[in-house]
């Protein structure tokens, strides 16, 4: 299962990055980013890729697209299991105008992200996972707080709270965070 900053921090990355189908099939996951020695701010998003996309015939083009992105901060690559099993890791800031959006995220106030956050989520969304279509609605429902999830989900934890809590849970840090100590 992937992290939450997937389906709603890695699309805002692709309004300063031209992404491809294989940019997103070898992705492994997406972390949001604190480095406890250099005391560094947020607002980062490392994204971790399989050995495949290390190995893919446009590895190349792809890397390039990164390396000159003027979000890239660094990138590693680490040797996990085994020879064979190298992971590309490649951490970009979150485009200025999404840090407030970025904020929302780790609050779990999925519903109060800006329009424009929200249609680039969507939009990516449509175009990389078109066959999700569920998974999709569910999102936007989650981002717009569709009154009839909202409805469904009092019912079935038996509160009765009008529009008071956001659709998904709060963003899990442990899980969503990656700590780099080097």
């Amino acid at each position: 299962m992937h992290n939450k900053s997937k389906t709603y921090l890695l699309p805002l990355l692709s309004t300063e990055i031209e992404f491809s189908i294989p940019m997103v099939k070898y992705l492994i996951n997406t972390f949001l980013f604190v480095n406890k020695v250099a005391n560094s701010s947020k607002y980062k998003l490392t994204l971790l890729y399989s050995p495949d996309f290390i190995i893919h015939n446009k590895f190349d083009i792809y890397n390039a697209r990164f390396l000159e992105s003027n979000l890239h901060l660094f990138t590693t690559r680490r040797v996990y299991n085994s020879v064979i099993d190298i992971r590309a890791q490649y951490c970009f800031k979150i485009p200025d105008v999404f840090k407030k959006d970025y904020d929302l995220f780790v609050e779990g106030r999925y519903s109060e992200f800006s329009q424009k956050a929200k249609d680039v989520i969507l939009n990516f969304s449509n175009k990389f996972y078109p066959h999700s279509s569920q998974t999709i609605q569910n999102i936007c429902k989650i981002l717009n707080k569709d009154v009839s999830l909202q409805e469904s989900l009092e019912k079935k934890l038996g509160v009765s709270s009008g529009s008071i809590f956001e659709l998904s849970s709060k963003v899990d840090l442990v899980h969503e965070t990656y700590n780099y100590t080097k």
